[in-house]
């Protein structure tokens, strides 16, 4: 099965001109609340940067603080080994292993473009997180570029610093041209006065636009609803048998979870068709690369919860 198919994505050219300016910033933060597309939107520029740039990745999944610094740290491996050894020690406990950190990456002999990417980063649960950011940019080495894709953060230390991009919500919003793109991609025909209300009831909220393109596909018509978890329902709930929801709901009570385990918790031969369907369209359903696994995106987990 294939795992998330890139030729479904779409992203403004606005948004994909912003993310560029990851190659020229040490730093770049990612920051804007579910539902919004970033880790889709980073691969996506990723993908375009394409050429000799070495990428590396590490999606966090609220592991524990130690265990989730060894794979930030892990990152480094295939930059500078000498440099990994060392930032293995500088776990931030206080403001000077900050300092230390730093001091560490500034010596990183990175040879090549490269772009270390930890997603999730809400989620390191540090005292001192917020300055992590801030740290690898006062280093500034050449060639490294690290990118934090973040749900908001409750007090960031880095807002006007030079050497960080900051991406924000506002970003990620489509707008009339890029709806009327994105449901074409989904093959949604809809009119022009169909799209005009798309835009006008979604905001231009990715999440929101795509479950209107899918329940128009499907149906032939807009859902009429504006909440997110009415719309959820339409086109996702609803379509799927009984024992389908079952599985989800199953699957939902995991962290992640392989194509195997989803088939033997279903008990059946194969996998369910709606939730192949899920896993192929790549958004509500998403494939963690780095860690080889399924997620189930928060919308749809704050739908089933």
């Amino acid at each position: 099965m294939r795992q998330g198919l890139r030729e479904h994505c779409y992203f403004s050219e606005k948004l994909m001109n912003r993310l560029a300016g990851a190659s020229c910033h040490p730093v770049t933060v990612v920051e804007a609340p579910s539902g919004f597309g970033k880790t889709t939107a980073v691969r996506e520029f990723l993908r375009r940067t394409g050429g000799d740039a070495r990428q590396s990745w590490y999606t966090c999944f609220g592991e524990q603080p130690r265990k989730a610094w060894e794979r930030i740290c892990r990152l480094f491996d295939g930059v500078d080994l000498e440099t990994a050894a060392e930032l293995r020690s500088c776990y931030p406990h206080s403001f000077d292993d900050i300092a230390r950190l730093s001091e560490v990456v500034k010596n990183c002999r990175c040879e090549g473009e490269t772009y270390l990417v930890v997603d999730n980063f809400q989620l390191f649960d540090n005292e001192l997180s917020g300055r992590l950011p801030l740290a690898f940019a006062d280093a500034s080495t050449e060639n490294l570029h690290m990118i934090f894709i973040t749900q908001p953060l409750p007090s960031p230390e880095f807002t006007d610093h030079a050497d960080i991009l900051r991406l924000g919500t506002r970003d990620f919003f489509f707008d009339r041209e890029s709806t009327a793109r994105l449901c074409r991609l989904k093959g949604a025909r809809m009119s022009e006065r169909e799209l005009d209300r798309v835009q006008s009831v979604t905001e231009g909220w990715v999440s929101a636009i795509l479950l209107q393109a899918s329940v128009h596909k499907e149906t032939g018509a807009l859902a009429d609803v504006r909440d997110m978890d009415s719309l959820v329902s339409t086109a996702v709930w609803n379509r799927l048998d009984e024992s389908e929801r079952d599985l989800l709901a199953s699957l939902t009570l995991l962290e992640s979870f392989t194509i195997d385990q989803a088939t033997l918790i279903s008990g059946e031969p194969e996998l369910h068709e709606g939730l192949q369907r899920l896993i192929s369209d790549g958004f509500f359903i998403q494939y963690v690369s780095d860690k080889g696994v399924f997620s189930i995106h928060a919308v749809l987990g704050g739908y089933l919860e």
